[in-house]
C-alpha cells in the first residue's frame, strides 16, 4: 500500500480511491465528500511541484477511464510531437515527460505504448499502485506490459496475482521469450515461499518453457535476436531451477552447453560449480576459481573458494577471499559468520595479533549463534596456533563439509545471478516490444 509519511503519496492514495468511486467525475456521495475533505491535509503539506504532479495524475486517471485515442496528424506535426518526446526524455525530468504523454498523439501510434510509459514514470516516482493501473491498461494490447504488471504486483506484495499472471504468460503461445524468462524467474523466486511439495511442482512447471525459449533463441540468427543476452539469462535460470530440484547432472549439462557460447560467464561458472559440489569437488573448485578470476559479482564463489583454500592451508588466500565475499550484499548472517570464522583461522595461522583473531571469532558467534560450539572449538585451535611456531594441522579445523552445506544453502541466494531488468524505459524499447 502507498505509505502516508509523504504527503504526495497520501494524496495519491486518496485520489486513487476517489477515481475508483467516480472515474469520470460529477458523482456525489457522502463517501466522496469524506475523501475530498481528507485530501485537504496532505494538499496543504505539498509544495508547488508536488501539487502540479497530483493535478497531472488526476488528469491521467480521467483520461484512462475515458479511453484515449490518437488523432490524425500531418507529417510535420508527427515529427514535432516525436521531437518534443525525445527532448523530454533527454531532459530526464519525469514530470515534463508525463506532461508530454498527456498531449494528443498520432492515431497510428502503437497501442499500449503511452500507458506503458506513463506506468514506468509513475513507478519511478515512487507510486507503484498508481503505476499498476497504467500497466494493466497497457497489458490489454502490449505483451511486454504483462511482464511489467507481474513485476509491479510482486513488488506490491500481491503475490498470488503475480504468480497467476506468470503462469498465464508461460502458457500463452504469444508470449515473447523475454516474457517466458521473466515469468519463470518470478515463479522461481516465489516457489521458495511454498511448502516443499508445491515448491517442486512450481519448479517443474518452469523447466519446459525455459528449455523451449533457449532452443528457439539458439535457432535464431544473431543478427535477428532482439537481445543477445536472453540465451545466457534463460540458461542461468534453467540451471538454477535444476539445482533447486537437485538434478545436478542436468544442471551441469545446461551450463556446459551455454558456456560454449559464453565461455567467460562467471554466473554460469558459479552455478556449474554448485552443481559439481555433490560429487566432483575438483571441478567445483576449478569453476569457482574461474568465476573469481572473472570478478564474479556475487559472494558465493568467493565463499566456496575460501573453504577450499583453508582446507589446503593457503591462509593468505583464505583471508583475501573471505574479505572479498563480505563486500557483496545479500549473504545471510550464517554465511557472514562463517566468513568471519575463516578470517579468524587465517589470521591466526598468519600469526596476527591475538585481539584481532578474537574479534573475528566474536563476530562469527554473533552472526551464527547456532554454530557457536564449532566456532569456539576453532577459536581454541586458532589461539593455540598463535603460540606455536608451526601451523596447525588442517585436520584440526572443524568446518562444514561442502556438500551438506549445499543442501542447507537456500537456492534463492543464487537467484540474483539469473535476474535481468524489465525492459521498457524508452519509446524505442517499447516500440520494438510492441512489434514483436
Amino acid at each position: 500500500m502507498l505509505g502516508t509519511s509523504d504527503p504526495a503519496r497520501e494524496y495519491a492514495r486518496l485520489l486513487l480511491k476517489q477515481h475508483e468511486l467516480d472515474p469520470r467525475g460529477g458523482a456525489d456521495s457522502p463517501e466522496l465528500d469524506a475523501i475530498c475533505e481528507a485530501m485537504d491535509v496532505p494538499w496543504t503539506r505539498m509544495d508547488g511541484r508536488q501539487r502540479g504532479r497530483m493535478r497531472g495524475l488526476s488528469e491521467d486517471l480521467y483520461a484512462l477511464a475515458d479511453g484515449r485515442r490518437g488523432i490524425p496528424m500531418s507529417t510535420e506535426d508527427r515529427a514535432a510531437w516525436a521531437a518534443r518526446g525525445m527532448a523530454a526524455q533527454k531532459a530526464g525530468d519525469l514530470d515534463v515527460y508525463l506532461d508530454h504523454l498527456r498531449q494528443p498523439y498520432p492515431e497510428d501510434f502503437p497501442a499500449g505504448v503511452i500507458p506503458a510509459l506513463q506506468a514506468r514514470f509513475w513507478d519511478r516516482l515512487g507510486l507503484p499502485e498508481v503505476a499498476l493501473l497504467f500497466y494493466q491498461e497497457a497489458a490489454k494490447v502490449l505483451p511486454i506490459a504483462k511482464t511489467m504488471t507481474m513485476d509491479c504486483l510482486r513488488r506490491l506484495g500481491r503475490i498470488e496475482e503475480a504468480m497467476e499472471l506468470a503462469q498465464r504468460l508461460l502458457s500463452d503461445p504469444r508470449s515473447r521469450r523475454w516474457d517466458i524468462y521473466l515469468a519463470a524467474s518470478a515463479l522461481f523466486q516465489q516457489a521458495f515461499e511454498r511448502p516443499p511439495a508445491e515448491r517442486a511442482q512450481i519448479l517443474e512447471m518452469i523447466l519446459k518453457p525455459l528449455r523451449d525459449a533457449i532452443e528457439a533463441e539458439r535457432k535464431t540468427p544473431l543478427s535477428f535476436r532482439q537481445d543477445r543476452g536472453l540465451e545466457g539469462a534463460a540458461a542461468r535460470a534453467l540451471a538454477l531451477t535444476l539445482v533447486a530440484l537437485r538434478r545436478f547432472v542436468e544442471a551441469r549439462q545446461v551450463c556446459d552447453d551455454s558456456l560454449k557460447s559464453y565461455p567467460n560467464d562467471p554466473a554460469l561458472l558459479l552455478i556449474r560449480g554448485v552443481a559439481n559440489l555433490p560429487d566432483n569437488l575438483a571441478d567445483a573448485e576449478s569453476d569457482f576459481t574461474r568465476a573469481v578470476s572473472l570478478q564474479a559479482q556475487h559472494g558465493l564463489p568467493y565463499v566456496f573458494l575460501a573453504l577450499f583454500r583453508v582446507g589446503q592451508g593457503r591462509y593468505a588466500d583464505t583471508f583475501s577471499l573471505a574479505s572479498q565475499a563480505m563486500s557483496f550484499p545479500g549473504l545471510p548472517d550464517e554465511i557472514k559468520g562463517l566468513l568471519f570464522e575463516l578470517r579468524g583461522i587465517a589470521l591466526a595461522e598468519l600469526k596476527q595479533p591475538r585481539d584481532r583473531v578474537e574479534e573475528e571469532f566474536a563476530q562469527a558467534r554473533t552472526l551464527n549463534p547456532t554454530s557457536a560450539s564449532r566456532i569456539e572449538q576453532n577459536k581454541e585451535v586458532a589461539l593455540k596456533s598463535l603460540e606455536s611456531a608451526s601451523p596447525s594441522s588442517r585436520l584440526e579445523w572443524n568446518l562444514p563439509p561442502l556438500e551438506p552445506m549445499l543442501r542447507q544453502l537456500h537456492v534463492r541466494l543464487l537467484r540474483t545471478v539469473a535476474e535481468s531488468p524489465i525492459q521498457g524505459e524508452s519509446y524505442s524499447e517499447l516500440l520494438v516490444a510492441s512489434k514483436s
